[in-house]
């Protein structure tokens, strides 16, 4: 079940919110929006928005699959704050790949490639300690392997998801601000 959560939300929302940046930033319609009286911070709480509009049909869907096939699941409060921080950390990442990116094409591949990168070396397939060692290091710093963790976790009845909660909040500020900072709003 967590698998399917983390590697549903984070694929499809985050590689499809970094397509949507990227169309944004070399389609010129970026250009439109600094024209208006818009900040970057409007634009980021916008495709957050996004995201999150997004994810919540899918995470929905995945529950009530669940729960048709059969699968024992005992959701607490913590599975809500920890998804939307997972999200959050996974637009960041998002948001930081379109705006370093040198062309749509290299985005589009890199957004590819780390999410699918992140996602593995979650603890989501299998044990960290099965990984190979390239692996446990990326999982170290992946939030995706915070983000299983605690879902894991808040699936599974336990509501004891601070550290992960903590990790994927600072995860998402950290990457959300650089993401914003680094956006080339006056490209030539």
């Amino acid at each position: 079940m967590t698998g399917a959560l983390i590697f549903g939300f984070s694929i499809s929302s985050a590689n499809l919110l970094a397509q949507q940046i990227l169309i944004d930033r070399f389609s010129g319609r970026l250009k439109l929006f600094i024209t208006m009286p818009m900040s970057k911070a409007a634009y980021g709480v916008g495709i957050l928005g996004y995201v999150l509009i997004q994810a919540v049909p899918m995470i929905v869907l995945l529950l009530a699959l669940a729960t048709a096939t059969g699968v024992d699941y005992h959701l607490t409060w913590a599975f809500f704050p920890l998804i939307t921080a997972a999200l959050l950390s996974m637009s960041g990442i998002a948001l930081v790949i379109a705006s370093y990116s040198p062309s749509m094409e290299v985005g589009g591949i890199i957004s590819n490639l780390v999410g699918v990168v992140l996602v593995m070396a979650s603890p989501v397939f299998f044990t960290m300690d099965q990984a190979p060692l390239a692996l446990q290091l990326v999982g170290w710093v992946s939030p995706m392997r915070y983000a299983a963790d605690g879902a894991t976790k808040a699936i599974s009845g336990d509501t004891h998801i601070w550290v992960e909660l903590a990790v994927l909040t600072g995860f998402a500020l950290a990457s959300m601000a650089l993401g914003l900072w680094r956006m080339p709003w006056r490209e030539e």
